[in-house]
């Protein structure tokens, strides 16, 4: 449960640095995700303030399960 908390505690910002320290690339996210690499990278650095609820619950399933993108290169 506490892991589960922390995902949610989490602003997309900060996924998506995460998800790029653990290896995975824009491409692999956005992919992943549903969205273009740019957009990735405005939530990454900040710009894009409240992204698609959905694109960040699917960035949150990403955070759990990092090996689902490893293959969408």
């Amino acid at each position: 449960m506490e892991i589960i908390l922390c995902l949610y505690a989490m602003t997309p910002e900060k996924i998506v640095i995460s998800l790029k320290e653990k290896g995975l690339s824009t491409s692999q996210i956005s992919r992943f995700v549903g969205c273009t690499n740019e957009y990735v990278n405005k939530i990454g650095n900040g710009t894009r303030k409240k992204p698609n609820y959905i694109v960040v619950d699917r960035l949150r399933e990403l955070l759990d399960r990092p090996e689902l993108a490893r293959d969408l290169a």
